[in-house]
């Protein structure tokens, strides 16, 4: 078996050597800017695109869909029909979480956070939330 020798870049390096100086070339760069990155990080992550940008990801929801439909339910969940501020929610819980069928991909509406871990801890099974349902209309008059 014949080795050969490492293919080498235009000034002379191996690839590895080159990934090596593009590392070192970054971490001085981060170094050197890092109150300037940590800034844009932080304007960046609470911007609207940034939000837009991962509710897409997330839940395939665009911007522009996710607040047509908050128009359209005035601000309030599907479920339980409040709002996050009247139920007391803060920080992440403050929005509204865009709902969708796991299996189809389906988009189906808004939901406080409540109603929305109450569904997926249902595992969105209609027969759970049924006998959940009976179980609590059983139990009301105690």
């Amino acid at each position: 078996m014949t080795f050969r020798a490492p293919r080498r870049s235009r000034v002379g390096l191996t690839a590895d050597q080159v990934k090596e100086r593009r590392r070192e070339i970054t971490k001085r760069y981060r170094d050197r800017h890092k109150e300037q990155l940590r800034e844009y990080g932080k304007k960046y992550n609470r911007s609207q695109a940034h939000k837009d940008s991962y509710r897409k990801y997330v839940s395939g929801w665009t911007g522009e869909e996710y607040r047509a439909a908050v128009f359209i339910q005035e601000g309030r969940c599907k479920i339980c029909g409040w709002t996050p501020a009247e139920l007391g929610l803060q920080g992440p819980d403050a929005l509204l979480h865009a709902d969708h069928n796991h299996k189809t991909g389906r988009k189906r509406g808004l939901l406080c956070g409540h109603c929305n871990r109450a569904l997926g801890l249902f595992r969105d099974n209609p027969e759970i939330l049924d006998r959940a349902r009976s179980y609590v209309l059983v139990y009301d008059g105690d």
